[in-house]
């Protein structure tokens, strides 16, 4: 098992009789041309093949990410991948491994003598132990390894690991409906986080999944991220179906599909509203519907325009009652009759 360089491998070798791993070899390489050509061209750079005759069958899937939309580059990438894997060193008295995985940046290779073909796609967890990564160390000051956690304050600690979490449950949940949205149906999305880390995110199934196995392979895989390995500042998760991958830089050459943000700050109460005149002294009583008083038709002639407009301004500053005791005595607050008009007053000729 390795890890480098933001690249995964890991290589099972089965104990199969030499005689057996002879055609079981020979069915791999035949394998390995007819993938890497049947993923390259096909719409969603995805492709399985079951080749050969029991017990020497090879059952082979191949993915490229779902961001890379040039036949050569996933053809290419297919094409180095078996190129490795039927180099390695195999166990003693046979050709080559009876299985392999190869989980990289832009492709993933899988063969083996048992099935992962037909059962997977129904049941995603049968026989399909997790490969993990996750990004736990680095090189310290004092040169020694040191892990490599999510730090500061406790509160941004616990905002950043809540916000990436949620950004991982985002990815997840786009990739399974990515393909019900688009035009090419690869289950595959892309994330972004920038307060107060930096997080790029990404999600992929094999497009044979039906949404529902693909959100089950997806969340099997987040609920391995517990409270510890949340503090990790990048890793990823593989199984044979699905993976998911975060990291602090861009590892995909896509934009990202879906963001977070922290919580806003809460936005101040606005002030109260202030009355914009002042009540009555003489009004001891609350406020309440605007009252509509009337005069006689002759009070009205009487007063013309100018008289209309005082009572108006005096309905508005003082209650009904103390209104109505000056109009039925005919006077003013100032002792004037309602006839005789200020000297300072506008009135109608």
């Amino acid at each position: 098992m390795n890890a480098a360089l933001g690249v995964l491998f890991l290589a099972l070798g089965g104990l199969t009789p030499a005689t057996i791993a002879d055609v079981f070899c020979d069915n791999l390489k035949q394998v390995a041309t007819t993938l890497s050509k049947n993923t390259s061209s096909s719409p969603e750079h995805f492709s399985t093949t079951i080749f050969g005759q029991a017990p020497d069958v090879v059952y082979a899937l191949a993915l490229c990410r779902g961001d890379v939309y040039d036949d050569s580059v996933c053809g290419g990438c297919m094409a180095s991948t078996f190129n490795l894997l039927l180099n390695l060193k195999p166990p003693p008295q046979q050709q080559c491994y009876s299985a392999a995985y190869y989980y990289g940046d832009l492709c993933t290779v899988i063969y083996s003598v048992d099935d992962i073909v037909l059962t997977a796609p129904n049941d995603t967890t049968v026989d399909d132990e997790p490969f993990t990564l996750w990004n736990a160390y680095s090189w310290g000051g004092g040169g020694n390894w040191s892990i490599d956690n999510i730090t500061g304050d406790a509160h941004d600690v616990s905002l950043t690991v809540g916000l990436l979490h949620q950004l991982l449950v985002k990815t997840v949940q786009a990739a399974v409906a990515a393909s019900t949205t688009t035009t090419t149906p690869r289950r595959f999305a892309t994330g972004m986080m920038d307060r107060p880390m930096v997080f790029f995110t990404l999600a992929q199934c094999t497009p044979d999944l039906s949404a529902g196995n693909c959100s089950a392979c997806l969340n099997r895989l987040l609920g391995m991220v517990n409270s510890t390995i949340a503090l990790r500042k990048g890793g990823q998760i593989h199984v044979i179906r699905c993976y998911i991958r975060y990291e602090e830089y861009l590892f995909y050459d896509s934009q990202p599909m879906v963001f977070v943000d922290p919580p806003s700050a809460a936005a101040p109460m606005p002030a109260p509203m202030m009355p914009t005149t002042t009540p009555s002294p003489w009004n001891k009583t609350p406020p309440g519907p605007p009252t509509v008083h009337r005069v006689s038709c002759a009070a009205a002639r009487l007063l013309g325009l100018a008289g209309e407009m005082e009572i108006e301004a005096y309905r508005r500053l003082f209650p009904l009652a103390f209104l109505e005791r000056h109009l039925g005595q005919s006077i003013r607050l100032d002792g004037r009759g309602l006839s005789v008009v200020r000297l300072n007053s506008w009135h109608a000729d």
